[in-house]
């Protein structure tokens, strides 16, 4: 039979040459047995259909682990593995995560009750309400429990879902509910966020409806709130939320296009509604630019352009405003803590999963920012301007965050580029580049703003004393 034998040394054809008066041509097709089962594997393994299990189904979107390249990054070792629940298949069974078994089943049982519907009724209507929930995931050593064990699998979404949702509304709504695992939330609220951490929005949707007197859109809106009270607490966030998600119809509708939780932050944070992002790109002018001049932020202010916080906290709210003698910069503010790296890492490793469509906005805000801080005096300048909101320690244990994480990461070529163009315009200007540099000279802080007046007073009586001398000799040789 003319097919490839894998144990012949250098990839020799294993044929009967008394059946062949020719030398077999490899890369003709007709030399191929197409019914070899090897074959119908690999085949199998381009189409989508799973060899290991017939019930997975094709799928664009999926929810991938972490590339190997971000987990062999020595800085980001620990940032992508949960701390207290596993959430999914990716770290179920793990044995240092066995306490928080305990907390999932407490919240499930909370769940239930607050349902009004027995348990066993909860779990009928989700397993009907899921249709090849395996498919959400990609075959990998991770499924190999659940090949052969649908029940199995869906007992895990059931546990794992319940567990989200409850743990979220009673955080949001009723802390008082969650004083006996208070000492952890931190910890939960870690592991909500982690890429390899992450359900289907489309059980936690099913479970919404059986959980809540508002059915889903209650449920969805409950998550929204959640994100934007959260991680985007700010005055105007708030009241846009109010404004955007304030129908429950349009909360239902705009959670259909989320994959996941973390999905679903990162849309907030990119103000992007949708998987199929528009491009952050097209809104920015595309000029040409060398960037070789970019400086960091403190460089930055002695040439006159300054720092404002941005009135939202989205990532993509970064904007230049050139001006006559100086120019602004605006970017969103940022709280820095001890969860923040790991978030940021996380929404990183979204961005470079197979199928993401993006610009990869988050990508390329953590090394616009990294160019921004390069020290320390770095940091204090965004602090100072409320850019920054350092609650993590030192200016420079924020300035070694920045750096760490964006090591090995590669921004998306036009992400920014209108911004990038237009602080190259500034530096290149000379005329405006001076007046900024005398400016931060004499006025970037009180003491030499307090200097110059006193000196430029001093000048002016100077001259008025000379101006008095003169006269009054002019006079004297009249006389």
């Amino acid at each position: 039979m003319p097919f490839p034998n894998e144990e012949t040394p250098g990839g020799q054809w294993n044929v009967d040459m008394e059946q062949v008066d020719r030398p077999i041509d490899p890369w003709n097709v007709d030399e191929y047995n197409m019914e070899d089962d090897r074959l119908d594997k690999w085949f199998e393994t381009i189409t989508g259909n799973c060899p290991l299990d017939d019930v997975y189904v094709f799928t664009t979107t999926k929810i991938e682990g972490v590339q190997p390249l971000l987990r062999e990054i020595e800085s980001s070792k620990g940032c992508f593995d949960p701390f207290l629940v596993s959430l999914g298949p990716y770290h179920h069974g793990k044995p240092e995560l066995a306490g928080g078994n305990e907390i999932k089943l407490e919240m499930t049982n909370q769940f239930v009750q607050d349902s009004g519907r027995t348990i066993q009724y909860l779990f009928k209507e989700m397993v009907e309400a899921l249709e090849h929930p395996r498919s959400y995931y990609p075959c990998s050593k991770f499924m190999e429990p659940f090949h052969d064990d649908l029940e199995k699998f869906h007992q895990m979404m059931f546990v794992d879902g319940c567990f989200i949702i409850q743990f979220i509304d009673c955080y949001f709504r009723n802390p008082v509910r969650l004083s006996k695992i208070f000492h952890v939330t931190k910890f939960v609220l870690h592991d909500l966020f982690l890429l390899e951490n992450q359900l289907p929005f489309d059980v936690l949707k099913a479970l919404m409806k059986l959980r809540f007197t508002g059915g889903e859109p209650e449920g969805v809106k409950l998550m929204y709130d959640f994100i934007q009270e959260h991680f985007l607490a700010a005055n105007s966030l708030r009241k846009n939320s109010t404004k955007k998600h304030g129908s429950e119809s349009e909360s239902e509708s705009l959670g259909d296009d989320h994959l996941h939780l973390l999905d679903l932050l990162h849309s907030q944070l990119t103000e992007c509604t949708s998987r199929k992002r528009r491009s952050t790109a097209a809104s920015l002018p595309q000029l040409a630019s060398d960037w070789s001049s970019f400086r960091s932020a403190k460089e930055l202010g002695m040439i006159g352009i300054y720092f404002e916080p941005s009135p939202t906290r989205h990532f993509t709210d970064v904007k230049f405003l050139p001006g006559l003698c100086s120019s602004e910069l605006r970017l969103p503010r940022i709280t820095i803590d001890d969860s923040t790296g790991s978030l940021l890492l996380n929404l990183v490793a979204y961005e470079a999963t197979p199928g993401f469509q993006n610009d990869q906005v988050v990508t390329s805000f953590v090394i616009f920012m990294n160019a921004l801080i390069d020290n320390p005096e770095d940091v204090q300048e965004l602090r100072v301007k409320g850019i920054l909101n350092n609650a993590l320690g030192s200016d420079q244990d924020v300035s070694k965050l920045f750096n760490e994480i964006s090591t090995g990461l590669v921004s998306y070529s036009h992400a920014f580029t209108g911004v990038k163009s237009l602080i190259e315009n500034h530096y290149r200007n000379y005329y405006r580049r001076m007046i900024g540099e005398w400016r931060h000279t004499h006025f970037s802080r009180p003491w030499t703003t307090l200097a110059f007046i006193w000196g430029f007073v001093t000048l002016i009586q100077a001259v008025i004393e000379t101006t008095k001398f003169f006269a009054s000799s002019r006079l004297t040789q009249l006389d």
